[in-house]
């Protein structure tokens, strides 16, 4: 049976690890080797909720994770959202441990481990609820920055296509995003799209 990895502070280096990602991709991957490393698994995935709350493996690592978390995501994962499991065998695996992943009151999706030994170390479970916790956290955290990061980039494209809107045609700031905002809702289009399209162009979408 495998031990906890008790060396250095699990928790602090995830903080550290997260708090350097500026994307949810990469974000993903250090959650899932982070409790790789802590539990001694040989194969985690994180699982997040998609439309329709389906779950869809977000990230995978160690032979088999994938394959066995997809598999499986109609039971351990669906009852991971309700609280942490244990679970052997699962599929090629003698041994898996799930757990939530929920921030803010919002359920993001689950964590999951896999052994291909005997199972895991005593206390295990309690550990990788506590894990869970705060890897969705500071997944949450990510994602924040993600989405203001995204926005202060469609914010300065918009910028850019009015001051050529401006330019061009002789509108005020207040016209050329009026403009956009039309030619956005008349193509059923992201606003984004279309200043980037005007950016690329240096004319609206519709002029030859």
């Amino acid at each position: 049976m495998d031990t906890i990895d008790t060396t250095g502070d699990p928790l602090a280096e995830l903080a550290l690890e997260l708090a350097a990602q500026q994307a949810s991709e990469g974000a993903f991957a250090v959650v899932v080797r982070a409790a790789m490393r802590l539990l001694a698994a040989d194969a985690a995935a994180l699982v997040l909720l998609g439309a329709k709350d389906r779950p869809r493996v977000a990230h995978a690592s160690g032979e088999g994770a994938a394959g066995a978390t997809e598999a499986e995501l109609s039971g351990l994962v669906t009852d991971a959202l309700q609280g942490p499991v244990a679970r052997a065998p699962l599929g090629a695996f003698p041994a898996a441990l799930a757990v939530p992943l929920v921030a803010r009151g919002a359920v993001l999706g689950a964590l999951v481990a896999y052994s291909r030994r005997d199972g895991f170390a005593d206390g295990a479970l309690d550990a990788f609820r506590v894990f869970g916790a705060h890897a969705a956290a500071g997944l949450d955290q990510v994602r924040e920055r993600e989405g203001l990061a995204q926005a202060l980039a469609s914010r300065l494209v918009i910028g850019q296509a009015e001051g050529i809107l401006m330019e061009r045609y002789g509108l005020d700031e207040d016209r050329a995003f009026a403009v956009l905002k039309r030619y956005s809702q008349d193509a059923n289009v992201r606003l984004r799209e279309i200043a980037e399209r005007v950016v690329a162009s240096r004319r609206l979408p519709d002029e030859p």
